[in-house]
Protein backbone atom coordinates (compact mmCIF):
# COMPACT_ATOMS: atom_id res chain seq x y z
CA UNK A 1 0.00 0.00 0.00
CA UNK A 2 1.46 3.54 -0.64
CA UNK A 3 2.35 4.94 2.64
CA UNK A 4 0.53 8.00 2.30
CA UNK A 5 -2.86 6.27 2.42
CA UNK A 6 -1.39 3.94 4.74
CA UNK A 7 -1.15 6.63 7.01
CA UNK A 8 -4.55 8.35 6.25
CA UNK A 9 -6.39 5.40 6.68
CA UNK A 10 -5.65 5.13 10.67
CA UNK A 11 -6.29 8.86 10.83
CA UNK A 12 -9.60 8.94 12.45
CA UNK A 13 -9.15 6.32 14.62
CA UNK A 14 -6.08 8.25 16.30
CA UNK A 15 -8.33 11.12 16.56
CA UNK A 16 -11.06 9.83 18.56
CA UNK A 17 -9.15 8.44 20.59
CA UNK A 18 -6.99 11.76 21.44
CA UNK A 19 -10.75 13.22 22.05
CA UNK A 20 -11.41 10.49 24.18
CA UNK A 21 -8.70 11.32 26.44
CA UNK A 22 -8.33 14.98 26.15
CA UNK A 23 -7.52 15.23 29.86
CA UNK A 24 -4.20 13.93 29.56
CA UNK A 25 -4.15 14.00 25.61
CA UNK A 26 -2.41 17.65 24.48
CA UNK A 27 -2.19 17.32 20.72
CA UNK A 28 -0.24 15.82 17.90
CA UNK A 29 3.15 15.66 17.29
CA UNK A 30 4.83 15.07 14.11
CA UNK A 31 9.04 14.57 13.36
CA UNK A 32 9.10 16.23 9.77
CA UNK A 33 12.36 15.66 7.97
CA UNK A 34 14.14 14.19 5.48
CA UNK A 35 16.21 11.93 8.25
CA UNK A 36 12.63 10.75 9.65
CA UNK A 37 10.03 10.30 7.10
CA UNK A 38 12.25 10.34 4.03
CA UNK A 39 10.64 11.73 0.90
CA UNK A 40 7.15 11.58 2.31
CA UNK A 41 7.28 14.22 5.09
CA UNK A 42 5.71 16.74 3.78
CA UNK A 43 2.66 14.83 2.86
CA UNK A 44 2.67 12.69 6.20
CA UNK A 45 2.71 16.99 7.85
CA UNK A 46 -0.38 17.43 5.87
CA UNK A 47 -2.06 14.22 6.98
CA UNK A 48 -1.15 15.80 10.42
CA UNK A 49 -2.61 18.89 9.77
CA UNK A 50 -5.71 17.80 8.94
CA UNK A 51 -5.95 15.21 11.76
CA UNK A 52 -5.63 18.68 13.89
CA UNK A 53 -8.01 20.78 11.60
CA UNK A 54 -10.98 17.91 11.87
CA UNK A 55 -10.83 17.27 15.46
CA UNK A 56 -9.36 20.91 17.21
CA UNK A 57 -6.24 19.42 17.83
CA UNK A 58 -3.22 21.22 18.52
CA UNK A 59 0.26 20.84 16.29
CA UNK A 60 3.94 20.22 17.35
CA UNK A 61 6.20 19.97 14.83
CA UNK A 62 9.80 18.55 15.33
CA UNK A 63 11.98 20.33 12.92
CA UNK A 64 16.09 18.73 11.92
CA UNK A 65 16.37 17.97 8.04
CA UNK A 66 15.62 19.67 4.71
CA UNK A 67 13.63 18.75 3.00
CA UNK A 68 11.23 20.38 3.28
CA UNK A 69 11.64 23.73 3.49
CA UNK A 70 10.85 25.43 6.80
CA UNK A 71 8.90 27.96 4.85
CA UNK A 72 6.39 24.65 3.89
CA UNK A 73 6.44 23.44 7.30
CA UNK A 74 5.55 27.07 8.84
CA UNK A 75 2.46 27.31 6.28
CA UNK A 76 0.84 24.46 7.73
CA UNK A 77 1.27 25.21 11.10
CA UNK A 78 -1.77 27.46 12.96
CA UNK A 79 -2.21 29.54 16.07
CA UNK A 80 -1.64 27.05 18.71
CA UNK A 81 0.40 25.44 17.11
CA UNK A 82 4.46 24.66 18.25
CA UNK A 83 7.27 24.42 16.85
CA UNK A 84 10.47 22.31 18.69
CA UNK A 85 13.79 22.29 18.16
CA UNK A 86 13.78 26.02 17.58
CA UNK A 87 17.69 26.31 17.89
CA UNK A 88 19.16 23.78 15.97
CA UNK A 89 22.08 24.08 13.25
CA UNK A 90 20.47 21.37 11.12
CA UNK A 91 19.31 22.38 7.24
CA UNK A 92 15.62 22.51 8.67
CA UNK A 93 16.01 25.43 11.37
CA UNK A 94 14.48 28.82 11.61
CA UNK A 95 18.08 31.02 10.70
CA UNK A 96 20.14 30.95 7.38
CA UNK A 97 23.85 30.70 7.35
CA UNK A 98 23.99 34.58 7.36
CA UNK A 99 22.41 34.35 10.56
CA UNK A 100 18.99 35.60 9.50
CA UNK A 101 15.85 33.95 10.27
CA UNK A 102 14.15 32.20 7.56
CA UNK A 103 11.14 33.88 5.24
CA UNK A 104 7.73 32.58 7.23
CA UNK A 105 8.91 32.50 10.47
CA UNK A 106 7.69 36.17 11.84
CA UNK A 107 4.81 35.37 9.81
CA UNK A 108 4.06 32.29 11.79
CA UNK A 109 5.20 33.91 15.37
CA UNK A 110 2.53 36.82 14.63
CA UNK A 111 -0.41 34.36 13.62
CA UNK A 112 0.27 32.91 16.79
CA UNK A 113 2.37 30.22 16.27
CA UNK A 114 4.79 28.48 19.05
CA UNK A 115 8.38 28.11 19.23
CA UNK A 116 10.02 25.51 21.67
CA UNK A 117 13.77 25.38 22.22
CA UNK A 118 13.62 21.25 22.85
CA UNK A 119 17.19 20.85 23.68
CA UNK A 120 17.93 17.56 23.14
CA UNK A 121 20.90 14.84 21.94
CA UNK A 122 21.33 16.55 18.24
CA UNK A 123 18.84 20.08 18.70
CA UNK A 124 20.23 23.10 20.67
CA UNK A 125 23.49 25.07 18.95
CA UNK A 126 25.06 27.87 20.99
CA UNK A 127 25.45 29.87 17.40
CA UNK A 128 22.21 29.02 16.10
CA UNK A 129 19.85 30.03 19.33
CA UNK A 130 22.68 33.41 19.46
CA UNK A 131 21.88 34.24 15.76
CA UNK A 132 17.87 33.60 16.18
CA UNK A 133 18.26 35.75 20.04
CA UNK A 134 20.45 39.08 18.04
CA UNK A 135 17.65 38.85 15.91
CA UNK A 136 15.20 39.53 18.61
CA UNK A 137 13.60 36.17 18.31
CA UNK A 138 13.38 34.49 21.44
CA UNK A 139 11.28 31.13 22.25
CA UNK A 140 8.11 30.84 23.78
CA UNK A 141 9.47 27.85 25.87
CA UNK A 142 12.30 26.39 26.75
CA UNK A 143 12.47 22.48 27.50
CA UNK A 144 14.82 19.72 27.45
CA UNK A 145 13.85 16.91 25.96
CA UNK A 146 15.35 14.83 28.15
CA UNK A 147 15.74 11.13 27.79
CA UNK A 148 17.93 7.88 28.20
CA UNK A 149 20.82 9.25 25.63
CA UNK A 150 21.39 12.70 26.70
CA UNK A 151 20.98 12.81 30.24
CA UNK A 152 24.37 12.06 30.99
CA UNK A 153 25.33 14.89 28.26
CA UNK A 154 24.72 17.29 26.75
CA UNK A 155 20.93 18.25 28.39
CA UNK A 156 21.74 16.82 32.63
CA UNK A 157 18.84 18.27 33.50
CA UNK A 158 16.15 21.39 33.20
CA UNK A 159 18.64 23.94 35.15
CA UNK A 160 21.08 23.64 33.17
CA UNK A 161 19.61 24.13 29.76
CA UNK A 162 18.20 27.16 31.91
CA UNK A 163 21.77 28.40 32.12
CA UNK A 164 22.71 27.92 28.45
CA UNK A 165 19.73 30.59 27.71
CA UNK A 166 20.81 32.73 30.43
CA UNK A 167 24.83 32.69 29.67
CA UNK A 168 23.12 33.46 25.72
CA UNK A 169 22.02 36.66 27.39
CA UNK A 170 18.47 36.20 28.54
CA UNK A 171 17.58 37.18 32.13
CA UNK A 172 16.93 35.10 34.87
CA UNK A 173 13.63 36.28 34.71
CA UNK A 174 12.91 35.57 31.15
CA UNK A 175 14.51 32.14 31.33
CA UNK A 176 12.42 31.39 34.52
CA UNK A 177 8.96 33.02 32.63
CA UNK A 178 9.41 30.29 30.11
CA UNK A 179 10.46 27.19 31.81
CA UNK A 180 6.83 28.08 34.17
CA UNK A 181 4.64 29.67 32.89
CA UNK A 182 4.83 29.90 29.52
CA UNK A 183 4.41 25.88 29.13
CA UNK A 184 1.92 25.41 31.82
CA UNK A 185 -0.86 28.03 29.73
CA UNK A 186 0.04 25.42 26.55
CA UNK A 187 -0.37 22.50 28.70
CA UNK A 188 -3.79 24.17 30.63
CA UNK A 189 -4.97 21.13 31.96
CA UNK A 190 -4.51 22.21 36.16
CA UNK A 191 -5.59 25.77 37.37
CA UNK A 192 -2.83 27.75 38.50
CA UNK A 193 0.13 25.40 36.71
CA UNK A 194 3.32 27.17 36.53
CA UNK A 195 2.84 29.72 39.35
CA UNK A 196 2.88 30.33 42.63
CA UNK A 197 -0.70 31.13 43.63
CA UNK A 198 -2.82 30.10 46.42
CA UNK A 199 -4.65 27.07 45.30
CA UNK A 200 -2.50 25.67 42.81
CA UNK A 201 -0.27 22.84 42.50
CA UNK A 202 2.13 22.67 45.39
CA UNK A 203 5.21 21.85 42.54
CA UNK A 204 7.75 24.02 43.62
CA UNK A 205 11.44 24.26 42.48
CA UNK A 206 13.85 26.55 44.42
CA UNK A 207 16.65 27.47 42.36
CA UNK A 208 19.70 29.65 42.96
CA UNK A 209 22.36 31.07 40.88
CA UNK A 210 25.57 30.86 40.91
CA UNK A 211 28.68 32.93 40.16
CA UNK A 212 32.06 31.59 38.96
CA UNK A 213 33.54 29.71 35.83
CA UNK A 214 31.04 26.97 34.64
CA UNK A 215 31.92 24.62 31.43
CA UNK A 216 28.30 24.21 29.22
CA UNK A 217 28.18 22.18 25.89
CA UNK A 218 25.53 22.10 23.51
CA UNK A 219 24.07 18.79 21.35
CA UNK A 220 26.74 19.18 18.66
CA UNK A 221 29.75 18.90 21.78
CA UNK A 222 30.34 22.30 21.51
CA UNK A 223 31.75 23.65 24.95
CA UNK A 224 31.41 27.41 26.50
CA UNK A 225 32.48 28.89 29.64
CA UNK A 226 29.59 30.88 31.71
CA UNK A 227 30.05 32.99 34.40
CA UNK A 228 27.11 32.17 35.79
CA UNK A 229 24.81 28.70 36.18
CA UNK A 230 21.58 28.16 37.61
CA UNK A 231 21.04 25.31 40.03
CA UNK A 232 18.28 23.48 42.35
CA UNK A 233 18.90 23.49 45.71
CA UNK A 234 14.66 22.04 46.10
CA UNK A 235 12.21 20.26 44.93
CA UNK A 236 9.00 19.82 45.93
CA UNK A 237 6.25 17.74 44.27
CA UNK A 238 2.86 17.72 44.94
CA UNK A 239 3.60 19.19 48.78
CA UNK A 240 6.33 16.63 49.14
CA UNK A 241 10.33 17.10 48.91
CA UNK A 242 11.88 15.01 46.69
CA UNK A 243 14.93 13.30 47.87
CA UNK A 244 17.48 12.59 45.52
CA UNK A 245 18.74 9.37 45.35
CA UNK A 246 22.36 8.89 46.56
Amino acid sequence: MDPVKYVRSGMRRRGEVAVANRDIFLGVKFQVGSNMNGRYSLDFLKIARELCDDFKLPLMAHINFAPPDTSEVLDLMRSGDVVTHCYNAHTLGIVDKEGKLKPGVREARARGVLFDVGHGLGSFNFAAAKKALDAGFVADTISTDIYNLNIHCPVYDMPTTMSKLLNLGMSFDDVLLRTTASPAKIVNRIAGLGTLAVGSPADIALLAVEDGQFQLVDSQKIAVMAKQRIVSRLTICKGKRLIAPV
